[in-house]
């Protein structure tokens, strides 16, 4: 039986000041049973305690992808957890030296969804008005927001290898400046997390994806469909997702937080 969910001691914040100051296999071999008892244990009771109003929490791996990184680092410096709930919301906890954070959202809208939320955008007695909105220039607009024509001239560019294909969104919105645009908008950069290969590694683990069923159907709709660019438009999206299992793609999580 699980043990009950305390939250995390002082010794999960020692563990990752340690590692961030000795991120190398030595420490981590030395502090091992730390990280269990310290960080992953209390996640694992977490979920349990939220799986039945959230869903579970999936706590990623602690190793750091580090094949197409500058920095080769092996371990996170950050503890974090990834939960989704019926309605395809995300719930996100994380533990570092610096403390707990915890977020939730949507990682990407279904259809219906969009047009709701896009609605309610749109009607001024919903809410307060929307300002701006600040999106990840990484990851680009795919289902149910992308129409066949986007997808397959995404695949077409790809196809012909031009350097720029991924460059989906403007130049304006990079990394950079849209953390220059939200800090000029008030808001403060908690946490800024690269989940690289895992998140799709987590995805093939809990049966959400399978990639060998996605190409047997991508080979049978290539034999049979006389639609060219719903065929095109389902590979670029599997595509997408074995770039990023392979780390060449690496969505970012930017967690913000609102002064008053």
């Amino acid at each position: 039986m699980a043990e009950r969910f305390r939250g995390w001691s002082p010794a999960a914040l020692e563990f990752y000041r340690g590692l961030e100051a000795d991120n190398a296999k030595p420490y981590w071999t030395a502090h091992k049973a730390v990280y269990e008892q310290e960080v992953q244990a209390p996640f694992e009771a977490l979920s349990d305690l939220v799986a039945g109003e959230f869903g579970p929490l999936r706590l990623t791996r602690p190793y750091r992808d580090i094949r197409f990184s500058k920095d080769k680092s092996p371990y996170k410096t950050r503890g974090y957890a990834v939960g989704e709930g019926e309605g395809g919301e995300r719930y996100y906890v994380e533990i570092s030296a610096t403390g707990l954070v915890v977020g939730c959202g949507y990682w990407m809208m279904a259809g219906d969804q969009l047009d709701r939320y896009r609605a309610a955008v749109d009607d001024h007695t919903t809410g307060p008005a929307l300002i701006e909105a600040v999106v990840d220039p990484n990851e680009p607009p795919m289902p149910g927001q992308i129409t066949t024509r986007q997808a397959l001239n995404f695949a077409k560019a790809i196809i012909r290898g031009e350097k720029d294909a991924l460059a989906i969104v403007k130049d304006s919105t990079d990394p950079a400046k849209l953390e220059q645009r939200a800090s000029g908008a008030g808001l403060t950069l908690t946490s800024k997390t690269e989940l690289a290969g895992e998140w799709r590694e987590r995805m093939i683990e809990d049966g959400t994806w399978d990639p060998g069923a996605d190409l047997l159907r991508l080979s049978r709709l290539q034999r049979s469909a006389t639609n060219g660019e719903h065929v095109a438009a389902y590979a670029a999206g599997l595509r997408w997702g074995i770039y990023q299992l392979l780390g060449k793609l690496r969505p970012t999580v930017y967690v913000w937080r609102k002064d008053a």
